[in-house]
């Protein structure tokens, strides 16, 4: 009945989609364009102390040092491959395992961070995933990681954590079904941890006769990159723009993180020897059939009580970022405001990188305008990525495209009913925080903040802004939107009638628009 009840429940909201959808397109096209207001405000100057790069490491020089010259994604058992697949060749073989090894062609320090770029730039491949919900379908697509920038706050953290006890990832499925075929996975990328940090993605080459390339559009994706996203990208880029991509982390780590993970480390022990001693649950487990429903119910409840013997022996620690009637609410909206910052510095350093290295690889774009394109979570960082690269290449055209943004993350992780960003306000016992406590808190972290969109509107207010938004949005808070747009003065905009998922699944069709407003910005032929 559960299940029925789930699936009527899913029906339900897809209708109710495609009814907005079908209401969207009778509302004036589904975006309205509404031009600067007024175009007489100032800039601001950057606050002073922004830019505070870190000190490298002794941890991250010896990663650099230790990196070595290629890696290999997977190792190939030749036999077991051909027996699958008999129609490769020897020299097929071969081919496959030389696509295995990945080339490290760039691994250097800088701006606080180690810098790595691998694999064969003279080609790239999107893949993607589905999560299929009734009888529509959400698509979501990645691009491909060739690039990262581990910074040495992140690689110290991973040390850390690394010491007490392993990261509980989830089972990789994949693997198992390359394991039929004879491939397996070996997974150098974590042992060298390319892939933590922010990943990056470098442009696509093109074929010699094509035209010269507009620019570069920076690519900023979001939580869960989508197929609209990227339909709009591949536009772009038909339009004769070259892609590069980033992949934001802006979800904060708690303060008390280590004790929290040495908590999950301790209690995830303390489940599995419970699990192993109970022989109910042994027996169900190693059972060859089909599990009943009588089955299931009794797994699950030695499951709960795995649990509930964790609870008796252990105190779950505080996540550093609750609010209590006591708080010092200036003291913990500084705390906040100076880890945002960081985390969104961090994302302008990685940014910098990669336009860097692109700019080495293709020196035709070297250059050329860049266009900072943000998508909902990743429109967060935009404004300070624009802000540091308008700095690094004071010749070169910047501007701004915001697709779902705001202005200050603390209240859009309030708000939010997606995420909450890793701020976890709430304490999990005791009274929640009251409205009072919540605006104070937001005031006192405005007036710390020095990378938040909200105090970086004004400073980029002078680079041309574009920002689409839904009037209806509590994904990234339409309230957001509009502070952004109210501090930054001069932002056109595109505003959409409904929500954050109908924003997003109208938004490849209002490509022909931003190559307008990009021509409008002396920004493209």
């Amino acid at each position: 009945m559960p299940t029925i009840a789930v699936w009527l429940l899913m029906m339900i909201k897809d209708i109710m989609m495609f009814v907005l959808a079908l209401s969207a397109l009778a509302v004036g096209g589904c975006f309205r364009y509404h031009p600067v207001e007024s175009d007489s405000l100032q800039a601001h100057p950057l606050p002073s102390g922004v830019w505070v790069v870190p000190e490298e490491t002794e941890a991250l020089q010896t990663l650099q040092r230790d990196t070595p010259e290629s890696f290999i994604i997977a190792k190939i058992d030749r036999e077991v491959l051909q027996r699958k697949l008999p129609k490769l060749t020897s020299s097929d073989l071969d081919l496959v395992e030389a696509a295995m090894v990945r080339p490290i062609n760039t691994s250097r320090l800088e701006h606080g961070g180690l810098i790595r770029f691998w694999g064969n730039t003279d080609y790239s491949i999107r893949y993607s995933r589905t999560l299929r919900f009734g009888f529509l379908s959400t698509t979501l697509e990645q691009f491909e990681t060739d690039g990262s920038y581990l910074s040495a706050a992140e690689l110290d953290w991973l040390i850390a954590r690394d010491e007490i006890g392993p990261e509980n990832s989830i089972p990789d499925f994949s693997g198992l079904y390359l394991s039929l075929y004879g491939i397996s996975q070996t997974h150098e990328e974590r042992e060298w941890k390319l892939k933590d940090g922010i990943r990056l993605g470098l442009p696509d080459p093109v074929a010699q006769d094509s035209p010269d390339r507009a620019g570069t559009v920076l690519h900023v994706a979001s939580f869960y990159e989508n197929k609209y996203e990227h339909r709009l990208l591949d536009r772009l880029e038909g339009y004769g723009w070259a892609i590069a991509h980033l992949d934001p982390e802006i979800t904060l780590r708690e303060p008390n993180a280590l004790e929290l993970h040495a908590y999950s480390t301790k209690s995830r022990a303390i489940r599995q020897e419970w699990l192993a001693e109970d022989p109910e649950y042994q027996r169900l487990k190693q059972t060859s059939e089909a599990y009943t429903d009588e089955d299931l119910r009794v797994l699950s409840e030695r499951q709960l009580a795995a649990h509930e013997a964790v609870a008796g022996q252990l105190v779950r620690p505080k996540t550093g970022f609750e609010v209590f009637p006591d708080t010092d609410l200036e003291a913990h909206g500084q705390m906040i405001a100076r880890m945002v910052d960081e985390r969104i510095a961090e994302h302008a350093y990685a940014a910098q990188s990669l336009i860097e290295e692109s700019d080495r690889i293709f020196p035709d774009l070297a250059d050329k305008p860049i266009v900072v394109m943000g998508f909902s979570a990743g429109s967060l960082v935009t404004p300070a990525i624009a802000q540091r690269l308008r700095e690094l290449f004071p010749d070169r055209q910047i501007a701004i495209v915001m697709v779902g943004g705001g202005g200050d993350l603390l209240s859009a992780s309030i708000g939010s009913v997606f995420t909450d960003g890793g701020i976890h306000l709430e304490p999990r016992d005791g009274p929640e925080p009251t409205q009072e406590q919540l605006d104070e808190l937001v005031t006192h972290y405005r007036a710390a903040s020095k990378l938040d969109p909200l105090t970086l509107g004004p400073v980029v207010r002078d680079i041309p802004t574009l920002h689409l938004y839904a009037t209806r949005d509590s994904v990234v808070p339409t309230s957001t939107a509009r502070a952004f747009n109210a501090a930054h003065g001069r932002v056109d905009r595109l505003v959409h009638p409904l929500n954050h998922d109908t924003l997003f699944l109208f938004l490849p069709g209002e490509a022909g628009k931003i190559k307008s407003w990009l021509r409008q910005q002396g920004l493209m032929d």
